[in-house]
């Protein structure tokens, strides 16, 4: 109100009795009477302006009919009045094409590069100078959202068809061709590793898995063969349980689920570390005869191929080691601790070679630096998550 007075006048405000009031108001009187105001004339007070013909009333022109009762409709809404076109802002429901939907996963990696993964969106569209510009400049928040909530990658049309013989089928095709093109896209150093991870996901899927060991505890299992010093994978394999009959029917045993996922690096010369659950003198003899591959792995007591005396070390000390050789493999006995026993075999290993530093055999220390490649993709992949896609429970879309 201030910004309307002239510089330097001033007003008092205030409900005062004792005002003057002989000042006159400026407004502006409107002499036009409204049509849905009008006033009743004296001279229509008595006059009957209709008549009661069989339920209706009649108009003055004497041929306007009009019911007492209200006409029976099959709707709330004349057809007349049927929106087409929502008012407010335009929809962000327009089609999208390949140049958006590159931008979009463009974004997606950002936020990974940026660390935002707890950041809200509004934060990242932020416009008081705290946001990040290029967000703005790629695209609106609200069709950021539009396509993080309704991004899909088959054809609902024949989803339920495909279902049949296959449990992964609403991704089946975008996830493989996503694996081919990591294959493709990248060499891998020396050492890889092959372990699980899991997606955090608790909505309804028939192959949700709980591993307690796991941060989120409850989601979908990957097996990942993974670059053991730059963390890239190279390929994965959902694990969906067992499949119905057909194409998508496989072992899911640790000796052909590690075949299958090596078949990107098959006969180049590479090693693979893996866990106990994958560990075997069976699964490292396939290596080596059929894909000129080495295996270095933990292995578990029971193995009815280990000796006596390695399965059950009751009577070493603590910090003791002990080996044993065969022609293509070695096995290694470590005792870290009273009652603790790690056992590890190895494929790329041919002495009893103890590190001067740690007291450790150096089969242990090269599976220490080898062993982590799955669990960094894991950390890695926590970047490029948004808050709002766990709140929201959706997993249709992953960038490993």
């Amino acid at each position: 109100m201030s910004e309307c007075l002239d510089e330097g006048e001033t007003v008092e405000l205030g409900f005062d009795d004792e005002s003057d009031h002989s000042e006159i108001d400026n407004v502006e009187e409107e002499l036009i009477d409204s049509d849905s105001e009008q006033d009743i004339s004296d001279s229509e007070d008595g006059e009957e302006n209709y008549e009661f013909l069989q339920g209706t009333f009649i108009g003055k022109n004497q041929t306007t009919v009009w019911s007492k009762h209200p006409i029976p409709r099959h709707g709330r809404t004349r057809i007349e009045n049927l929106i087409k076109q929502l008012p407010g802002r335009e929809r962000d429901a327009k089609n999208t094409d390949l140049v958006e939907i590159k931008a979009w996963i463009g974004l997606l990696y950002l936020t990974g590069v940026l660390k935002s993964s707890r950041l809200n969106l509004e934060d990242l569209w932020c416009k008081n100078g705290t946001g990040v510009e290029v967000f703005r400049l790629t695209m609106s928040q609200q069709r950021f959202r539009f396509l993080l909530q309704h991004v899909r990658f088959d054809d609902s049309t024949t989803r339920d068809e495909r279902r049949q013989s296959d449990k992964l089928a609403p991704i089946r095709e975008v996830f493989e061709n996503f694996i081919a093109n990591c294959k493709t896209a990248y060499t891998p150093f020396q050492n890889v590793t092959i372990d699980e991870k899991l997606e955090a996901f608790r909505g309804n899927c028939n192959f949700r898995q709980y591993i307690p060991s796991k941060p989120a505890k409850y989601g979908v299992k990957i097996f990942a063969l993974v670059d053991s010093k730059t963390f890239y994978t190279l390929n994965m394999e959902v694990y969906v349980g067992k499949q119905p009959e057909g194409p998508f029917a496989v072992s899911n045993s640790p000796k052909d689920v590690v075949a299958r996922l090596c078949q990107p690096i098959k006969g180049t010369g590479r090693n693979v570390t893996v866990d106990y659950w994958f560990t075997s003198l069976e699964l490292l003899e396939n290596l080596k005869k059929n894909f000129n591959l080495t295996l270095l792995g933990t292995i578990r007591k029971n193995k009815k191929e280990l000796p006596q005396e390695f399965a059950n070390p009751s009577t070493r000390p603590p910090f003791s080691s002990m080996f044993a050789f065969q022609k293509h493999v070695t096995l290694v006995s470590y005792i870290p601790k009273k009652g603790k026993n790690v056992l590890l075999v190895s494929g790329i290993h041919y002495d009893d070679e103890i590190d001067k530093k740690t007291n450790k055999p150096e089969i242990i220390m090269e599976y220490n630096r080898t062993k982590g490649g799955v669990d960094s993709v894991d950390k890695c992949v926590q970047l490029m998550m948004f808050r709002e896609i766990l709140d929201a429970g959706q997993w249709s879309f992953f960038i490993p």
